[in-house]
């Protein structure tokens, strides 16, 4: 944080946004606290999610965690939609105030910290498989502040190549149908989409606000692309 206790500037560039959404629990925690006890108490809910979810980033800092959570305890909120947006921005002015971006980009890669069952593809994508529906998997394409974009597109053809093996080979992906990511360096240079193969969906105000686009591709069209057994 600054010293006048706002964000550091660079929250607004892309790169800093999509490095600090592994902390939105606006959207990852959603799930968990709607369908939580009526009766629980949903403060503390959240609170025991988060050690637990993001606790590994806080390695070495752990007294800061600790006290950030208890903290938290103290927060006034009026309904559950407010609750998730003030912890959201409370973890993410923590790691701000911590960490540099390029730390914290460093962090989100260590063995120690893969959440939500995420699957290493290449130093900026790693995917998971809807445990909902086992035929969708989410790509997740990560922004580097260490990286040239050359550098960048040579680990997004990595990381494709990579899935494209494991769909061939490994049983865990043997229901996928449909391929979805939300993409931030297509965002910038919307033509990669079709170069790389994905339907780029519409543009949502929420897209803009975050500087990212939604892409789709099914099954057949990838392994067309990427589908060899190397």
């Amino acid at each position: 944080m600054s010293k006048e206790g706002g964000l550091r500037p660079d929250i607004k560039t892309p790169e800093a946004h999509h490095i600090l959404s592994i902390f939105d629990c606006d959207w990852q925690l959603r799930k968990v606290l709607l369908s939580s006890d009526p009766e629980a108490d949903h403060l503390m809910v959240l609170i025991d999610e988060i050690r637990e979810r993001w606790g590994a980033l806080f390695i070495g800092k752990e007294q800061e965690f600790e006290r950030f959570l208890e903290k938290l305890k103290q927060i006034t909120f009026s309904d559950k939609e407010q609750l998730l947006h003030i912890v959201s921005e409370k973890l993410s002015a923590l790691a701000h105030q911590l960490f540099s971006l390029e730390e914290l980009e460093k962090r989100a890669r260590s063995p120690e910290y893969r959440g939500d069952n995420k699957i290493f593809l290449s130093e900026i994508m790693d995917c998971n498989i809807n445990q909902q529906d086992a035929s969708l998997l989410r790509l997740h394409i990560k922004p580097s502040t260490t990286m040239s974009l050359g550098e960048q597109l040579k680990e997004l053809r990595a990381g494709l190549k990579k899935l494209g093996q494991k769909l061939i080979s490994d049983q865990r992906f043997a229901k996928i149908k449909t391929i979805t990511g939300t993409s931030w360096i297509m965002a910038k240079r919307p033509i990669l989409a079709e170069q790389y193969g994905f339907h780029l969906e519409e543009e949502t105000e929420y897209d803009r606000l975050r500087g990212v686009r939604y892409v789709t591709i099914n099954r057949e069209d990838f392994l067309t692309r990427y589908g060899t057994k190397g």
